[in-house]
């Protein structure tokens, strides 16, 4: 989580997760600030979304968050970042599911990142004006535990 965070902090786009860049609520909200504008346009035009890598494991860990029960959204949390728990699953259709979700989620990161023909990461904040120092310090007050922790971890990064 401190990577995670980290990342937020000092504008490292290519370092966010694929399920940070190409999050649905990004084409049904991301047109409210204007820094991205331009990027969620791009991801609007080539269809650049996780919603059909979401498909894959819609079955097992449901469509909304508390639609399964604590336990299952455990597991399934478990299936999507650990390799070594995910190889070792006893189930080969729920295993070979969140493979899918892997392979959908790599496939799509390439696109965002890699494709010259549909590369939305041109779009990115890395056009900010401000510095990324201000950017810090202006995340910095909220009063999350999580970032609490962060600062904790890594002082000079205050």
């Amino acid at each position: 989580m401190a990577s995670f965070l980290l990342s937020i902090y000092t504008c490292d786009v290519d370092a966010l997760p694929t399920e940070s860049l190409a999050h649905r609520y990004w084409t049904k909200f991301g047109s409210d600030h204007v820094n991205s504008v331009d990027y969620v346009r791009c991801l609007r035009q080539h269809r650049l979304t996780l919603v059909a890598c979401y498909n894959h494991t819609m079955p097992y860990c449901g469509r909304r968050f508390g639609e399964r029960s604590p336990a299952r959204l455990a597991e399934c949390n478990r299936l999507l970042w650990s390799d070594k728990y995910r190889s070792r699953f006893g189930d080969d259709e729920t295993r070979r599911l969140f493979e899918l979700y892997r392979q959908c989620s790599a496939d799509l990161r390439s696109q965002v990142f890699i494709s010259p023909s549909r590369s939305c990461t041109a779009y990115t904040f890395d056009k900010v004006e401000e510095p990324v120092r201000y950017l810090t310090i202006h995340l910095s007050v909220c009063l999350s535990d999580l970032t609490h922790v962060f600062f904790a971890v890594r002082p000079l990064a205050r």
